[in-house]
C-alpha cells in the first residue's frame, strides 16, 4: 500500500513537471521528482530508495523528449548514494513545524 502510494505520488510528480513549464517557465526548472525521490531515500530503506529512483527516472524520460535511459541512471545513482548516507542521519521521526 505504501509503495502504491509512492507510484501514484511520482506519477502526479512527474504530469506536474511536465507541464509545469508551459504555465510558468521558472517552475520547469524544478525537479519534482528528484525531491520525492531524495525525500525517500532519507526516510525509507535503501532498496525501496533505488527502485522508486530508477521509476521515477524511467517515467521522466517516458514523459520528455530525451535521451531513454538518462534521467533513470542518474535518479537510481542519486537514490542509491543518498540512501547509504542517510543511515549516518536519522531522519524517521515526523517533520519539524
Amino acid at each position: 500500500m505504501r509503495t502504491l502510494r509512492w507510484l501514484l505520488l511520482l506519477l502526479a510528480l512527474g504530469l506536474l513537471q511536465t507541464f509545469t513549464s508551459v504555465i510558468w517557465s521558472p517552475l520547469g526548472y524544478v525537479d519534482w521528482l528528484l525531491i520525492a525521490v531524495v525525500y525517500m531515500a532519507l526516510r525509507g530503506s535503501f532498496r525501496e530508495a533505488v527502485i522508486l529512483g530508477a521509476i521515477a527516472g524511467l517515467m521522466q524520460d517516458g514523459l520528455s523528449q530525451e535521451i531513454v535511459g538518462l534521467h533513470g541512471f542518474g535518479k537510481t545513482s542519486i537514490a542509491a548514494v543518498i540512501a547509504s548516507f542517510g543511515s549516518f542521519l536519522v531522519v524517521r521521526g515526523p517533520l519539524p513545524e
